[in-house]
């Protein structure tokens, strides 16, 4: 049968849209976007008529693949995870978890209308910066600040500020790939700076930094390896030198330190991660970190540094492409209101599992475990290595437990792919054909829609 008979016989859309299940969608939803649907549905089926040959194109097909389009339409593809692979910043998982009290914060402020750039006080309009830059200013010590919707974007805005046609030094060691393969240079770039690297990959010194600055260097980069390390034969130069370049040739030093680390801990964290606080006493002019890492908010980049560029920065006309809105505002605000109170006293759910001790850990592995093997499926636990993920703390391990979970007749990946499409999705880990779940990254109300998806598909 050629394939211009198989499309021959695709039954028209009038004739799917007398058929009782389209009939009731149409009750609900405008005609037009129906008989859109339909008409993809049936655009699709004819390619793969092209493709593969189909002979199996009937009208309860095309019915039924149209119900499910429209279905995810309505219903979107954004769904709530649960995480169980210890990596606690998970980028493609939407990085820090933000937890209930925040988004009890941003019902106050989101309903309705809200004060995003007017001055109560006084009736007039006001930068909404203002909703963040104080609390910045207490936990970091900087002059000023301002938010916009990445750290890649902080990063553009300066140099754009700064380096406009002029030159950037950064060492070669420091231009990094970020996620969905972009990588640093490029974003350096498209600011309409122009790159000058100096040194080599592993080892950049004092001089080369020295020797490179011109009549046309505009500033001076410093970008924290936040994804990867290097260690061996390898030399780079400290903040407090960088400073100095910076002050006796009268350019900005600008460090992107991505991870943003606000306050320094011996618990959980490598002590010779830097805060922010402390690069910035050590003279860095302005800092540029993400605000959905280590500061646990909302996805959004902050700029933070001397008073006088922060105002340069404020009158670059692609702030206003790059600002974020009111929600992120709101999330941003309650955050870096949580990072006032001591570690034990935040709500911040980021916070929260940094601060998990061992005993915690391994009560959660012990109660997950118990709820497994009392449906029959059998476990054991076995000591891991969580992560913070999302670009932060490469080398640092987090000590953990997870549970080892044998999938009978399965195959692990059988069972992980599974749970992918469950009703309440589990991403798990799959190591060396066996199936784990981290208990690092798991709240404690997690546990029984866990055991719950997990029965559903071995004993299926």
């Amino acid at each position: 049968m050629t394939n211009n008979h198989l499309k021959r016989k695709i039954p028209g859309i009038n004739t799917i849209l007398e058929a009782p299940e389209i009939q009731e969608l149409l009750k609900k939803y405008k005609d037009e976007i129906i008989k859109k649907v339909i008409k993809k549905t049936v655009s699709k089926l004819k390619r793969e008529v092209d493709r593969n040959n189909r002979t199996v194109i009937n009208k309860d097909l095309i019915i039924r693949k149209a119900c499910a389009g429209i279905e995810t339409l309505t219903q979107g593809t954004l769904k709530s995870v649960i995480n169980a692979t210890g990596i606690l910043l998970h980028t493609n998982l939407g990085r820090a978890p933000l937890g209930p009290e925040l988004f009890d914060e941003l019902r106050k402020t989101g309903t309705g209308y809200s004060n995003i750039e007017f001055d109560l006080t006084n009736g007039i309009r006001q930068n909404r910066n203002y909703h963040i830059t104080e609390s910045l200013k207490i936990i970091t010590g900087a002059e000023d600040a301002i938010a916009v919707n990445n750290n890649a974007a902080a990063v553009m805005l300066a140099l754009n500020t700064f380096a406009n046609n002029k030159e950037t030094i950064i060492s070669r060691g420091e231009l990094i790939e970020i996620g969905e393969s972009f990588r640093l240079n490029e974003i350096m770039e498209a600011s309409g700076s122009i790159i000058k690297e100096v040194g080599t990959t592993n080892k950049t010194r004092f001089s080369d930094y020295n020797k490179a600055v011109g009549e046309n260097t505009g500033l001076l980069l410093k970008a924290h390896r936040s994804n990867y390390t290097i260690t061996g034969f390898t030399e780079e130069v400290s903040i407090k030198e960088l400073c100095g370049i910076a002050y006796r040739n009268k350019i900005p030093f600008l460090y992107d330190l991505g991870s943003g680390l606000l306050e320094s801990t011996d618990i959980k964290i490598d002590n010779s991660e830097p805060t922010v606080e402390a690069v910035l006493n050590m003279g860095a002019d302005i800092i540029t970190f993400s605000s959905d890492k280590l500061l646990g908010g909302p996805q959004g980049g902050i700029i933070a540094g001397k008073k006088n560029l922060i105002a340069q920065i404020r009158k670059n006309p692609m702030l206003r492409a790059l600002r974020v809105g009111k929600l992120t505002y709101a999330g941003l605000s309650f955050c870096l209101a949580q990072h006032l109170f001591k570690p034990e006293g935040s709500c911040l759910p980021v916070n929260k599992k940094l601060y998990q001790d061992s005993s915690a850990l391994f009560n959660k592995a012990e109660k997950l475990s118990k709820a497994l093997s009392e449906t029959n499926i059998n476990n054991k636990i076995v000591e891991s290595s969580a992560r913070c993920g999302g670009g932060t703390l490469p080398g640092n391990l987090l000590p953990s437990y997870a549970l080892e979970v044998s999938t009978g007749k399965f195959k692990a990946q059988e069972v992980y792919s599974a749970l992918l499409k469950a009703e309440k999705p589990v991403i798990a880990i799959l190591r060396r054909g066996k199936l784990l779940l981290d208990v690092f990254t798991l709240d404690s109300g997690e546990l029984k829609t866990i055991v719950q998806e997990l029965s559903k598909i071995i004993y299926h």
